[in-house]
């Protein structure tokens, strides 16, 4: 299923930034564009470091294939940007990320997953061309998240978990025509979320430790960016 949404993301992205157009107004070549208020949405691929969660997977599958300590998660987001200089940007975002493992053992019903929840604020630096935006930032917010464990004789019960997550970003932005831009960027992330817990304050024993959602990202986003 995410490999799918993965390839998908990929023949989007082909149309989109294989031959960029230039904004133009009027039938002229694009002015320099301007820093102001916007809105954008889109889809990204990550991949994804969680030695807690990949060391429980492999608890739980010892018998069968081990699971990658780098796997493949996809993110869906959507925010605002706004100016708070000529060269200075806030963006404000939602971003939903999920991952699963296939768990085929006798004793567990089908497999585990996790989503995390990311509204973040970061600050960035933007230079404005000719049709095309390149920025660059970085910030951080209050995260949550849950883990879903496969059922084990038939009882299954959900984790959760919460903390602080930080990303760095670069992007770029090229003009389809003065309002709509496409947008490509590349990111790296580090959550710290912590260890998961029931709403019974259980938590996970995964050996000597507890099973938590704290991992690292490096990730690619594609999507849309509409400016008033």
């Amino acid at each position: 299923m995410q490999m799918r949404i993965c390839l998908l993301a990929i023949v989007f992205a082909i149309p989109l930034f294989a031959a960029p157009k230039q904004g133009t107004k009027n039938g002229q070549a694009a002015v320099e564009s301007i820093n102001t208020f916007g809105w954008y949405a889109g889809m990204g691929v990550h991949l994804i470091s969680a030695p807690s969660i990949v060391t429980y997977v492999n608890h739980m599958t010892q018998t069968t294939s081990a699971a990658d300590d780098w796997g493949t998660a996809v993110e869906f987001f959507t925010g605002l940007e706004f100016p708070v200089a000529s060269s200075w940007g806030v963006k404000a975002e939602y971003s939903y990320l999920f991952k699963s493992y296939t768990i085929d053992v006798a004793a567990y019903s089908g497999g585990l997953e996790y989503h995390v929840n990311a509204p973040t604020v970061m600050l960035q630096y933007v230079f404005p061309g000719k049709g095309f935006f390149l920025k660059a930032g970085a910030g951080g917010g209050y995260h949550w998240g849950t883990i879903t464990p496969p059922k084990q004789y038939g009882s299954q019960v959900v984790y959760t978990a919460s903390g602080p997550g930080f990303r760095i970003e670069a992007e770029g932005q090229t003009a389809f025509d003065e309002h709509l831009f496409g947008y490509i960027s590349g990111t790296l992330g580090a959550e710290l979320l912590g260890d998961v817990v029931s709403n019974s304050d259980q938590k996970i024993v995964n050996g000597e430790e507890f099973v938590s959602l704290n991992y690292v990202t490096a990730g690619v986003r594609f999507g849309l960016m509409y400016y008033f």
